[in-house]
C-alpha cells in the first residue's frame, strides 16, 4: 500500500511528463504549419517567376517573327524571292539578300534582346513555301488565300474544322441529309445546329497577267462552291469544268461523322500554276487548311511564309510557329470596308499589274453637266454651282 506523500508524488510527476509531451507535440504541428506555408510560399513564388519567364521568352520569339517579317517585307518590296532559313546558326538559304535573317554572334547561343535579363531568340527558321495554308476562325468575314507555285498543280484540297475545337459530342447529328435545304440562321425557328459550318468557296485563276481587256474572261472563269456538311457520307469533289464554271454548285462534303474532326472539299481538273480564292465559313466559325497537290502529293506554295522562332528568358523557352502572308491581298478582309451616311467615292481597283479602271473618275471642269459628278472622287472642292 502506498500513503499519501507517495501518491501525491506519482500524481506529480505524470503531471509534469503530460505537459512535456503536451508542449512537444504543439512545437511539432507548429513547425509542421511553417514548413509548409514555407512550401507554398516557395512553389507559389517559382510560379510567379516562371511565368514571368514565360512571358518574356514569348515576346523575345515575338521579337524574332518581327525580324523576319522585315527580311520577308523587304524581299516583296525588291521582287526578290523571299529566303528560306533551315539552320539556326545561318542567314539564309542562299546569297544575296539584303538585309538578312539575324544569327547568334560568335560565342553566343542566340540573339540577345536584353544581356542584363539573359533573353534572347535561339533559333529562327523560315518556310517561304509551305505544303499547307492555314487561317483560323473564318467565318462571315472571307479569308482571300492566293494559291501560288512554280509548278502547275491539278487539285485544292481545302479542309476545316470548328473554332474553337469540340471534342466532345456527334457533329452530324443535326446535319440534314439533302442539299436541297439551307436552314435559316440562327435564332429562326429552324436555325442551323450541325456542327460544321457550310464553307463557301469563290475560285478563279490568276496566272499570267490579268489587263483590262481579259475582265471578261476573268469573270467567266470564277467558280463559286456550297460545301454542305450532312448526316450521311458524302463526296466532296467537284470539277473545275465548263458545267460548273460561271455559277454557284452546292455540293456535299466528306465530313467525319462519329466525333469531331475535319470536313474535306475538293477541287479538282486544274492546270494551272495560280488560283485565289476567297473562303467564308457560314453559320459557324471554322479553322481553314488548303493545300495544293500534283497528282496525289502536296506541293509547295508561296501564298504564306512558316517562321518558327523559339525565345529564352533565363533558360525557360517558349517556341511558337507564325504563318506570314507574302501579298497584301491575302488574309481575311471584312465583308465591306467603309459605311457611310453620305455619298462615298467608288475607285475599281484590283492589284497593281492587273486591272484598275483609270476613267472611273468624271471631272466636273471637263464636264460640268455631269449628273454623275461627286465631290468625293474629286482632288479639289468642286467649282461653285456645279450639279
Amino acid at each position: 500500500m502506498l500513503d499519501e506523500q507517495e501518491k501525491t508524488g506519482l500524481i506529480g510527476d505524470s503531471r509534469g511528463m503530460a505537459s512535456i509531451l503536451i508542449t512537444m507535440v504543439t512545437m511539432i504541428v507548429v513547425t509542421l504549419i511553417v514548413l509548409g506555408f514555407a512550401t507554398i510560399s516557395r512553389r507559389e513564388q517559382g510560379n510567379t517567376l516562371d511565368k514571368q519567364l514565360s512571358t518574356q521568352a514569348f515576346y523575345a520569339a515575338e521579337s524574332a517573327v518581327n525580324d523576319a517579317r522585315k527580311v520577308i517585307d523587304a524581299a516583296v518590296a525588291a521582287s526578290q524571292p523571299i529566303p528560306g532559313k533551315t539552320s539556326c546558326n545561318t542567314n539564309s538559304d542562299g546569297a544575296g539578300y539584303t538585309p538578312n535573317f539575324p544569327i547568334p554572334a560568335p560565342g553566343t547561343s542566340g540573339v540577345v534582346l536584353d544581356s542584363t535579363n539573359n533573353v534572347s531568340y535561339t533559333c529562327l527558321l523560315v518556310d517561304p513555301t509551305p505544303s499547307a495554308l492555314t487561317q483560323d476562325g473564318v467565318g462571315d468575314n472571307a479569308w482571300v488565300v492566293p494559291v501560288n507555285s512554280t509548278s502547275p498543280f491539278d487539285t485544292i484540297k481545302i479542309q476545316w474544322a470548328p473554332s474553337p475545337a469540340v471534342t466532345s459530342g456527334n457533329p452530324v447529328s443535326d446535319c440534314t441529309d439533302t442539299l436541297d435545304t439551307f436552314d435559316a440562321a440562327s435564332g429562326s425557328s429552324n436555325d442551323y445546329s450541325c456542327g460544321y459550318g457550310v464553307l463557301r468557296m469563290d475560285l478563279v485563276p490568276t496566272s499570267g497577267p490579268l489587263t483590262g481587256g481579259q475582265t471578261g474572261s476573268l469573270m467567266t472563269s470564277q467558280m463559286t462552291a456550297f460545301f454542305q456538311p450532312l448526316s450521311v457520307a458524302g463526296t466532296g469533289t467537284l470539277a473545275y469544268a465548263p458545267a460548273n464554271i460561271g455559277k454557284a454548285n452546292v455540293r456535299d462534303a466528306v465530313c467525319s461523322l462519329g466525333s469531331y474532326n475535319i470536313c474535306t472539299a475538293t477541287i479538282t481538273g486544274l492546270s494551272g500554276t495560280s488560283y485565289t480564292l476567297k473562303i467564308n465559313s457560314l453559320y459557324k466559325n471554322s479553322n481553314v487548311t488548303v493545300t495544293a497537290l500534283s497528282g496525289g502529293s502536296p506541293i509547295a506554295t508561296n501564298g504564306q511564309v512558316l517562321v518558327d522562332a523559339t525565345g529564352n528568358a533565363n533558360g525557360v523557352l517558349r517556341r511558337i510557329q507564325v504563318r506570314l502572308p507574302t501579298s497584301s491581298i491575302s488574309g481575311v478582309i471584312p465583308r465591306y470596308a467603309i459605311q457611310s451616311n453620305d455619298s462615298i467615292c467608288k475607285r475599281f481597283y484590283v492589284t497593281p499589274s492587273y486591272y484598275a479602271n483609270a476613267g472611273d473618275v468624271i471631272n466636273p471642269q471637263s464636264n460640268p453637266a455631269s449628273k454623275n459628278y461627286n465631290a468625293m472622287c474629286d482632288n479639289a472642292l468642286p467649282a461653285v454651282g456645279a450639279p
